[in-house]
């Protein structure tokens, strides 16, 4: 303690309003970023399901492809839509069938591609 004049002054200790209030809103900036980890998570989850369920969709078309079954153009699988074209590969004598899917998600339109070279049977 210090004394001035006669008078006795106390040290002030604790924390301020100020101090109080800066800290809260430093609490709260983090709570509410470890708040979005799930939803960022969730997302990245999804995307990668869908994206998982698209290439196995388009290597399911091709294997059907490759064994001679017609799939037709274009169709659709859940909330997937698929497209198949076809172009010839002059050196091979055989096609390079390209699958097309696209899907829509919670984080906007998506689309993967596969293809495959698909030569005729030779006997």
């Amino acid at each position: 303690m210090n004394e001035i004049n006669g008078t006795i002054l106390k040290k002030k200790t604790g924390f301020s309003l100020v101090e109080t209030l800066l800290a809260l809103v430093l609490l709260a900036v983090a709570v509410l970023s470890l708040a979005l980890v799930p939803i960022a998570t969730t997302k990245l989850f999804v995307h990668t399901a869908d994206h998982e369920r698209a290439i196995l969709l388009a290597t399911s078309l091709l294997e059907r492809i490759e064994s001679g079954e017609n799939v037709g153009t274009s169709g659709t699988d859940g909330k997937f839509t698929w497209a198949v074209t076809s172009t010839p590969e002059a050196g091979t004598g055989g096609d390079i069938v390209t699958v097309q899917i696209s899907w829509t998600s919670a984080t906007g339109s998506r689309s993967s591609q596969m293809e495959r070279l698909v030569r005729p049977d030779v006997e």
